[in-house]
């Protein structure tokens, strides 16, 4: 018990000098990027605000525009390009264009992108995923903060174009989970304020607000233009957040973020009670999606 005590007397000290990134630009709030000691109402203001960013140049900041200017002139972001460059380049560099324009910066040091040739998810069925730890160096006194994306490829797709617009949608999606693992204090809240914002799944109404501003910024013909084709899957999610949740509906009602409640609680009513209660869906999911109308390839 003492040595967990000496250990987070350590991290509290060491917290504002070794964990906390540095202030990128003269617009950003440093206070906002603290490790693990923010709001959660504060980071989805702050990436929604960033993602508004984009009605004229001159609401930009100098490190947006610089990483916009880069977009609209380095042939790397050009999707007919893909085989070219390669997947896993053209990843790379969608990876730190979007920690530019909607994450401030904050989450390149703090990151590891990884894009397999290979499917290793063992058969789980998922087209990404995140993970994060804290590590603690003793000798060095030393506190490291270590997160990792991995893409997984999508070999069905023949399209080298559509395939790579995919996993650049599945990249962003992990983005936002890893930005809110750093930075938002988790322990600060009580479960059921958790749930009402990041969800059961993770993927809840603070989750889905984010997600959807990203998606309206690029798809935006003015912006980065790529297309209703581009998407974070918020709608497969949202059905799952919603099926597991034992208030249906909470935080959901009249939202703007286009997502059909009563569209997900007919495709819940559908479902058995068991299934209802069952984060994996697995193949109930699009199984029960075919028997009331509904289009599986719709909610990517």
């Amino acid at each position: 018990m003492l040595d967990k005590l000496v250990l987070k007397l350590k991290c509290r000290l060491l917290d504002r000098d070794r964990v906390c990134p540095p202030k990128h630009h003269e617009n950003n709030d440093p206070t906002i990027f603290r490790f693990q000691g923010c709001d959660i109402r504060e980071l989805v203001d702050k990436v929604t605000q960033w993602a508004s960013h984009r009605e004229s140049d001159a609401s930009l900041s100098t490190m947006q525009q610089s990483a916009l200017d880069d977009y609209r002139t380095n042939p790397i972001y050009q999707l007919s390009n893909v085989k070219g460059f390669g997947e896993k380049a053209v990843l790379r560099a969608y990876f730190l264009l979007f920690d530019k324009l909607f994450f401030g910066q904050t989450l390149e040091r703090y990151t590891e992108l990884h894009v397999p040739d290979r499917d290793w998810s063992w058969g789980r069925k998922i087209s990404g995923q995140n993970f994060w730890r804290i590590c603690w160096f003793s000798r060095t006194n030393f506190l490291k903060v270590q997160c990792g994306i991995t893409v997984y490829p999508r070999n069905k797709i023949s399209d080298m174009k559509l395939r790579c617009l995919q996993r650049i949608g599945i990249l962003l999606h992990e983005m936002i989970h890893v930005f809110f693992r750093i930075y938002h204090h988790q322990k600060s809240v009580t479960w059921p304020v958790y749930y009402s914002t990041l969800g059961y799944t993770g993927h809840g109404p603070a989750w889905q607000e984010v997600a959807y501003a990203l998606e309206q910024a690029c798809r935006d013909p003015g912006f980065l233009n790529l297309g209703s084709s581009l998407k974070l899957s918020r709608r497969s999610h949202f059905l799952c957040d919603y099926s597991v949740s034992n208030q249906y509906g909470q935080g959901y009602e009249n939202n703007p973020w286009g997502l059909d409640v009563a569209w997900a609680e007919q495709i819940c009513i559908a479902m058995n009670t068991a299934a209802k209660r069952t984060i994996g869906f697995g193949d109930i999911v699009p199984q029960v999606m075919r028997q009331v109308g509904v289009n599986c390839g719709c909610i990517l």
